[in-house]
């Protein structure tokens, strides 16, 4: 019998941490024809909007990749291919096109990657409360790299263009479907046998 409720309790709490893990992007890098950069973001993310944007723009900040865009800084690289796009609240999906590296600009240092659709910096005004969802998918990137950078799991944010950061510590993962079935199969059945002792 606790047996039973500690496998129910540890399905529970399993998948209350899959659906409000915080701030992680599994992002992998590798090079594309003539030395491009391509990344990519294997999971789709959601992000709730925590603090009052400032100004316009959703950019999405991944910190401590590095600066590997050889024509990144004040210009930026716009992407040749993406695959890669975001929705506010459910809306209509906006293509990712742009990335940069190598700036320093209110929480971004150089060694932080960022992304976002340039055609929407001055029209889209995120609101307390919106809720973001980043589509998985890849970006090869108009620039040759500096180095591939490590492919891994890095802590993700969204910014404004006054460098608001605007869902620090509420970053919502999306857990693969897979895992949330059988964390969910694994509780049922620690009920259904509850059930039975009884």
């Amino acid at each position: 019998m606790k047996l039973i409720n500690k496998l129910v309790l540890s399905a529970a709490l399993a998948l209350g941490a899959a659906s409000s893990a915080f701030a992680q992007a599994n992002l992998s890098f590798s090079l594309a024809d003539g030395g491009k950069l391509r990344m990519a973001l294997l999971e789709p993310l959601d992000f709730t909007i925590s603090a009052t944007p400032t100004a316009s723009a959703c950019v999405f900040l991944f910190e401590g990749v590095g600066n590997a865009l050889t024509q990144g800084g004040s210009g930026g690289v716009i992407a040749t291919a993406s695959t890669i796009s975001f929705s506010v609240n459910g809306g209509p999906a906006l293509l990712v096109n742009y990335g940069n590296t190598g700036v320093t600009y209110g929480p971004v240092v150089p060694a932080d990657f960022y992304i976002t659709d340039v055609s929407t910096f001055s029209s889209l005004f995120l609101q307390l409360g919106d809720v973001v969802h980043l589509s998985a998918g890849e970006m090869v990137f108009n620039s040759t790299a500096y180095f591939v950078p490590t492919s891994g799991v890095y802590t993700a944010n969204i910014f404004d263009l006054d460098a608001t950061l605007l869902s620090t510590g509420t970053v919502v993962s999306v857990p693969e479907p897979g895992t949330s079935a059988g964390l969910a199969g694994l509780a049922v059945l620690g009920l259904v046998a509850l059930r039975r002792r009884r």
